[in-house]
């Protein structure tokens, strides 16, 4: 008995006047796997499992990084629209300054009161404000708390 399907050659299976089911069938009935099977499960680029981890990707990557920047820069924004007369801001320069006068795109700052120095900034360059009187509130709290600390100790 001539077994030339063994050899895994398709010259010996057609010459024998076998097609390719014959020598798929042969090699399912003892036991091995055909030489042009392909593995099950589908496996390719838009299989149901890949597609679910790239979604779940996108999720944390937007929940992550496009969100908080989102929120980010609609507070920066609402910051910018609420500027106004007297406020005491801080530029992304790092200047600190009292805001004299506010324009469209504009803001006028007074950076020194003895010599009434003013500078115009745009008013994207605002990096944010200064509440004088949160800030002296929290000077105050932190003096109380550390006088209280003391005298207990």
């Amino acid at each position: 008995m001539n077994r030339c399907w063994d050899t895994i050659t398709s010259s010996c299976v057609l010459a024998q006047g076998q097609g390719p089911q014959g020598d798929a069938q042969a090699g399912v009935a003892d036991g091995q796997a055909p030489a042009d099977a392909r593995p099950q499960g589908g496996g390719g680029l838009f299989s149901p499992g890949f597609l679910t981890v790239l979604a779940l990707m996108f999720l944390v990557i937007y929940f992550l990084m496009i969100r908080p920047e989102s929120k980010r820069q609609r507070a920066r924004e609402a910051m910018l629209k609420k500027i106004k007369k007297g406020d005491t801001v801080v530029t992304t320069a790092g200047i600190v300054g009292k805001i004299h006068r506010v324009e469209d795109k504009e803001v006028v700052l007074q950076v020194d009161k003895d010599s009434n120095t003013r500078i115009r900034f745009l008013r994207s360059a605002v990096n944010e404000i200064i509440d004088a009187g949160k800030a002296k509130s929290e000077r105050d709290s932190a003096e109380k708390t550390a006088e209280s600390a003391s005298s207990k100790g």
